[in-house]
């Protein structure tokens, strides 16, 4: 049976003690990657300082997401 590490991963140190754990086999990332439109591809190429790890209400131009996602990241302060 495969276990997932899933909760609180948002910087590229999180991803890389999870893994290094040893304690699960897949990693899942929400908060994360609606953060980053392009997460996977950040890690992969080893660009964890681009990582944005906190939601910034006051700067929209970083983020890249549909109304409706932005209205609830606004409303729950990701």
């Amino acid at each position: 049976m495969a276990l997932v590490g899933v909760g609180g991963l948002r910087t590229d140190s999180d991803f890389k003690k999870a893994e290094e754990s040893g304690f699960c086999e897949f990693i899942a990332c929400g908060v994360a990657s609606i953060l980053n439109k392009n997460l996977g591809i950040l890690l992969k190429e080893k660009k964890g300082d681009k990582i944005i790890s906190k939601f910034d209400s006051t700067h929209p131009e970083k983020f890249s997401m549909p109304t409706p996602l932005w209205d609830i990241c606004v409303k729950y302060n990701l």
